[in-house]
């Protein structure tokens, strides 16, 4: 879980500081400054990804069945959706879209973590599936 933490922190802590090349000022350091239009994006995408397939994992080690193996994809299905304004990004920068991929990490960043809570509490018998 601490693993979790690291890399969905991680990610919304860098989506939370993308740029367009417009939007820059000189006095402030973003991450797409640091990293480069596109090494940012390409940061929080392998963080989101590196996060679903611990997530996965977790939930593959729970139990096999019909209930995880849904959960996973429900996980993989947001990381997939959150990508979507990261590569748009990429193909073309637009001032405006650091707030869409910031809105996208932390949804699947949220979303994941439910599918973690509902798997533990479903395997604990604590829930009516």
């Amino acid at each position: 879980l601490g693993l979790i933490a690291f890399l969905s922190l991680g990610g919304a802590e860098i989506s939370l500081k993308i740029r367009a090349p417009e939007e820059e000022r000189e006095t402030l350091t973003s991450y797409s400054k640091a990293l480069g239009p596109r090494g940012a994006p390409l940061t929080v995408i392998g963080l989101m990804t590196l996060e679903a397939a611990v997530v996965i994992y977790i939930l593959c080690s729970i139990g096999e069945n019909n209930l995880m193996l849904g959960l996973a994809l429900a996980g993989s299905l947001a990381t997939l959706g959150a990508c979507l304004p990261f590569l748009r990004f990429l193909r073309s920068p637009q001032p405006g879209m650091g707030k869409k991929m910031e809105a996208a990490q932390g949804g699947a960043m949220l979303l994941k973590w439910i599918t973690v809570l509902v798997a533990v509490l479903a395997e604990r018998g604590s829930l009516w599936v």
